[in-house]
Formats: C-alpha cells, sequence, structure tokens
C-alpha cells in the first residue's frame, strides 16, 4: 500500500531559506536593467530578494512589475508573491512558458528558482505532456525517470537573454544520475561557465535531498565548470570572493558524472588515465550484474524468525540479505545469518510454493574467481571509482543501479596472492585502511606499477569523496553527531546454508554496495534500497 504524501511532496513545495534566495539574487543581478524570470515563485521569497537587489542598483519599487515576472500555479501563493513588486502570472509554468515566452520570443536577462522536486507519478500529466513537448525539441528525450525539475530549468534557460544568467537551487543528483545526463549534456552545450555551490550540510528542513546552487553564465571570462564548496547556507553571505579564486576545468564528455568535479584536475587525469589501462579489467567482463529480488512489499515479504515461528513458515521462507549493514565481512556463513536471524534483522524472505522465484546461480563469469574477485574489489582505486559512478543520498547512503556497478573497474593482476579470510577478519575487525595498504601494495603497486604517489593520490579520492557524503549526516537537526560509524563497500562469498533452508545456494558473489552505516537508535539511518 503507498503511503499518503503530503501536499508539499506532491508538488515540490520546499521554500528557499532568505540567505539562499539573497545570495541567488545579488550573483545573478548585476544591472538596474536587469529583468528576471522566476518560473515557480511560490509565496515570492525569491522575488522579494530580487526586488531588494534592484532597489540597491537604483530601481524604483513601482517600477519593479517591470523588471520582475513570476509565475506560480497557487493562486493564493501568487497573491504572495504579488506583493514583492514583480508581475505574476497564476497557471502552469509550462503553459506559460509556450504561450507567453517562447512564442513571442520574449528573453530576461535573469532566471533565478528553485523549482519543484516532483517525481514522474506525481506529476500532474497534462502539465506533464507540454513539458515534455517542450523538452524534446531542445535534444531531451524524457521518460518516466524525469523530475518535473528538469523542464524548469531547461525552459528557464532557452528563456535567457544572449548574455543571461542563471541561478537555482537544483537537487544534488543532478551531478550523478543517469536520468539528468541529458541536462548534464545541455548545460555543457549551452553555457559558458557553470559554477556548482555545494553545501556540506543538508540546507531544508525535514528532507533528506540534498541540493546545490546552479549558477550559470552564457557569456565568461573563461569556459568550463567550478565547484565550490561551504559549510552551510550562513556561509553564502560571506562567500562571494571565493569564486574567483576558484579552479575551473573543461566540461567533461558525454557519459561522465559531475561528481568528478569534486576533484581536482590532477585527480581527474589519473582516474582518466587508469581508465585506459588495459590491465584493469571491467566488472562485466568478471561477473553479470542484474537487478535483484524485488518483492513490492518488503513488510510482508521479508520476515523476522520471530514471525517465522509464530506462523510456521519454516518450509516456505528462504535466507535472505535484506541491508548491507546485514554482512559483516566479506563471507557471509551459516553464523552470520544466524546471528542476525537471532538478532531479529529481517532475513527470511517469504517465497510460497507458487513463486516464480527459482534458485539464485552464481553470477560469477569463472566460478573459480569467486573469491580473488571479493579480494581485488578491496583496493583504492575501486573504491575511488565507485564514489564517481554511485549515486549519494543526503544521509551519506551510495547506491548503484545495475549499468554503473558494470563500469566498475578491477586489478586483477596479483589477485592469487591475497588471503581471502584473512582480509575478511581484518574487515570484521573494521580495520579497513589495513586491508586497502595490503590489497594496493600488491594490485597497484606490484600488480600495476603504480608509484606511492599514485597510490596514495587515488587513497585521498575515495577518502574526499567518501568523507563528503557522511559529513553531510552530522547536522544534529536530522542525525546526532554521537554513534558509531564504519563505512566500506562489501563485496561477500555467501556460503552454503543450513539445510532447514534448501533453497540456498552454494558459494554465490554478493555485490553489497551500500555503504555501511550505523547509528544509534536516535540517529537510525532511513536507508534505501540499492537497485
Amino acid at each position: 500500500m503507498k503511503k499518503t504524501l503530503s501536499s508539499d511532496k506532491l508538488r515540490g513545495g520546499y521554500y528557499t531559506p532568505p540567505v539562499i534566495a539573497r545570495f541567488l539574487s545579488r550573483w545573478a543581478i548585476r544591472s538596474g536593467s536587469d529583468t528576471v524570470l522566476e518560473p515557480s515563485c511560490g509565496d515570492g521569497r525569491l522575488l522579494f530578494a530580487a526586488a531588494d537587489r534592484l532597489s540597491e542598483l537604483g530601481v524604483r519599487r513601482d517600477s519593479l512589475c517591470d523588471r520582475l515576472f513570476g509565475v506560480e500555479l497557487l493562486a493564493d501563493e501568487a497573491s504572495k508573491a504579488a506583493r514583492s513588486g514583480a508581475t505574476i502570472e497564476t497557471g502552469d509554468f509550462f503553459t506559460v512558458f509556450r504561450d507567453r515566452i517562447e512564442k513571442p520570443g520574449r528573453t530576461f536577462s535573469c532566471a533565478i528558482g528553485n523549482p519543484p522536486f516532483i517525481r514522474y507519478q506525481n506529476f500532474d500529466p497534462a502539465s506533464r505532456d507540454i513539458a515534455f513537448a517542450l523538452l524534446r525539441p531542445r535534444g531531451f528525450n524524457p521518460n518516466k525517470l524525469t523530475n518535473a525539475w528538469i523542464p524548469f530549468l531547461v525552459l528557464s534557460a532557452s528563456a535567457l537573454a544572449p548574455d543571461g544568467r542563471l541561478a537555482m537551487v537544483i537537487p544534488a543528483e543532478l551531478l550523478q544520475v543517469d536520468y539528468a545526463g541529458e541536462t548534464r549534456r545541455f548545460l555543457a552545450s549551452f553555457f559558458q561557465r557553470t559554477t556548482i555551490v555545494l553545501f556540506r550540510s543538508i540546507v531544508f528542513d525535514g528532507i533528506q535531498q540534498e541540493v546545490v546552487l546552479l549558477l550559470c553564465e552564457k557569456t565568461a571570462p573563461a569556459g568550463g565548470i567550478r565547484t565550490v564548496e561551504v559549510a552551510d547556507a550562513d556561509e553564502l553571505d560571506a562567500f562571494h570572493p571565493r569564486l574567483a579564486s576558484s579552479e575551473t576545468q573543461p566540461y567533461l564528455p558525454d557519459g561522465h558524472k559531475w561528481t568528478r568535479f569534486l576533484l581536482s584536475a590532477e585527480e581527474n587525469d589519473l582516474l582518466d588515465r587508469l581508465a585506459e589501462n588495459q590491465s584493469v579489467a571491467s566488472a562485466n567482463d568478471l561477473f553479470e550484474v542484474n537487478v535483484g529480488l524485488v518483492s513490492g512489499e518488503n513488510d510482508f515479504f521479508v520476515l523476522t524468525r520471530e514471525t517465522v515461528d509464530i506462523w510456521g513458515l519454516r518450509n516456505v521462507v528462504r535466507p535472505i540479505v535484506s541491508r548491507a549493514e546485514q554482512v559483516r565481512g566479506l563471507v557471509f556463513g551459516d553464523a552470520d545469518f544466524k546471528a542476525m536471524s537471532e538478532a531479529g534483522k529481517r532475513v527470511h524472505l517469504f517465497d510460497p510454493g507458487d513463486s516464480s522465484a527459482e534458485g539464485f546461480s552464481p553470477p560469477v563469469r569463472d566460478s573459480s574467481a569467486g573469491p580473488r574477485i571479493v579480494c581485488a574489489f578491496l583496493n583504492s582505486y575501486t573504491f575511488a571509482l565507485s564514489e564517481t559512478l554511485g549515486r549519494s543520498y543526503g544521509g551519506g547512503v551510495m547506491t548503484f543501479e545495475p549499468g554503473e556497478v558494470r563500469k566498475m573497474r578491477i586489478p586483477m593482476i596479483g589477485a592469487d596472492h591475497l588471503d581471502l579470510h584473512r582480509l575478511d577478519a581484518l574487515v570484521r575487525a573494521g580495520k579497513i585502511d589495513v586491508v586497502l595498504d595490503e590489497v594496493d601494495h600488491c594490485l597497484l603497486g606490484k600488480g600495476l606499477g603504480l608509484s606511492q604517489g599514485e597510490i596514495r593520490a587515488l587513497r585521498g579520492i575515495w577518502e574526499k569523496l567518501r568523507n563528503r557524503r557522511f559529513d553531510r549526516r552530522q547536522r544534529q537537526a536530522i542525525l546526532p553527531s554521537k554513534g558509531k560509524r564504519q563505512s566500506h563497500f562489501q563485496i561477500s562469498t555467501l556460503e552454503p546454508q543450513s539445510p532447514d533452508y534448501p533453497n540456498s545456494s552454494p558459494e554465490q558473489l554478493l555485490l553489497a554496495m551500500e555503504a555501511k552505516t550505523s547509528y544509534d537508535k536516535r540517529g537510525k539511518s532511513k536507508k534505501r534500497k540499492a537497485k
């Protein structure tokens, strides 16, 4: 049964903090003659900030209606926004864009906004059809993954004058999700320079969605993209001088995620060189990657031992690892499963006789290579690459789509010399740095011939990106700072399970690519499933 969504969730209505509204307006509006578009103005917070900025630049309040243009779907909110002095159009932005902006050829000096985050299934069909029709001539192929913020962003950019600027609050998934690939390509071709401002904490109360500030210029002294990170929104007031000293890098080719721009040019060059190294194996050459079991209702199908016993279901359940945190090491055996079961974890899959599920088949292309792949994965290069391929959430959890796992690369030369059970014991003891030291020395140093400096650089890339994920969850209003924290990727070999569970299979490779986390009860993480 689907949970009822709040009205804010359905319409993507999370309003912009004043300090962010002020920053976006001050960056984008540079002249008293500038005209401003706000495509989803809500109660007008960004328009009020824009009005203040124009007043600073000498524009009289009674002239603001000629400079500020906002669109808002809800009449009550539109009436609030009108108090800013802006001209407000009440209605659907995509209809307004088509009929009142695109057709007459109207353009603006600036576009500012915080477009709504609305998934396809909650996107009003009539509005969605217009939005998608407007996207297609601009090189987009919208689908059921396309979120409403994308057409808001793209069409607002399309309404800019030749020297226009765009300043918006955008979900950080712009940097890292596959469905935003077309948007990244559009931005790279449409704007000469893009600046991305990232936050080390969550800036919107009550939601775990990470956001960035997207600052785009159609004309700029130097082309490319630059990233700047601040602690929180309050730091923005003293932020402008830092923009000038930020490193600008060329736009990446299609297919690359913009997470790479969190790294220096030298770090990216090292990853690019290793991507061309034929001695490193592709994950797709080593094992098959497919979507795992999807129950549709885990609360019903994934059970605790207590529920199994109460209802007498021992003959219709099979063991399952339902969360990455249940895997403590590299080898998952009977003792591990028993411990999870006795601890009350949901590790029993309800699988009645009419189920179409078959016994698991080992996904490793060479069944004898499983332990070597498990060991070889634990190196600084593969860890660093994983951080650039996956998608992280506001709470620090990282997930991977099957296609992203297939892009991973694993150095295998020398993997025969690694001891699975020794590395398993080290992982269980929390000594991931020791594991990386040993595997890096064997595979990266001896196997690939990398220098100690290059190996340290790869470790630094992983630590930088990993730490950034975890640092974002330290905001006390969402997660307490207390609590044990561990983090590492896990690839585990499943050993034969108990005879009580005849559906279980012999040794299998489990890719548990979710960052392992543990908090105290007050800070329990709400993880999303890896896809």
